[in-house]
């Protein structure tokens, strides 16, 4: 069987319709798949972890997810601590297209 990750078509239409780079643009997928795909809004995800599962230096993770929340594309709803990774998510701007 073959897994997905279900996405309203909205917030598709508003990623092709910003002005990303690559980087951001990959970084924005893999949140949308931890987290709407688990139908949640927010995960904890560090930067380890993207820069694992994305193959992207963590300095570049870090430069990028920070640049993500400056843009108001993401959002930090719980920052990183010495123990736990940063509670992150998309936007409302996204978050209405996906009934959150």
């Amino acid at each position: 069987m073959t897994a997905y990750t279900k996405v309203p078509n909205g917030i598709f239409e508003k990623l092709w319709n910003i002005d990303i780079n690559f980087t951001e643009f990959k970084i924005l997928t893999f949140i949308i798949r931890y987290t709407l795909g688990f139908n949640r809004f927010s995960a904890d995800i560090s930067s380890g972890f993207l820069s694992k599962g994305l193959n992207i230096d963590k300095k570049s993770i870090q430069r990028t997810v920070n640049s993500l929340i400056q843009k108001g594309l993401i959002k930090e709803y719980k920052k990183a601590t010495c123990t736990s990774p940063r509670k992150i998510g998309l936007s409302d701007c996204f978050l209405s297209e996906a009934g959150g």
